[in-house]
């Protein structure tokens, strides 16, 4: 049995006292899956590396 993607990309966050980290996974227009990890601290200062 083949699964059948409902999305071309996710993105999963991994969230702890001391740090987030963003997973993302994604279906490029060619096929291919491209794949990145961010890690962020949870400061104030931190969090705004995220946008």
């Amino acid at each position: 049995m083949e699964l059948e993607p409902i999305h071309k990309s996710a993105i999963g966050l991994d969230v702890h006292q001391k740090h987030v980290t963003a997973c993302l996974i994604a279906e490029q227009e060619d096929g291919s899956i491209h794949t990145e990890t961010l890690t962020f601290g949870t400061f104030k200062r931190d969090r705004g590396m995220c946008q």
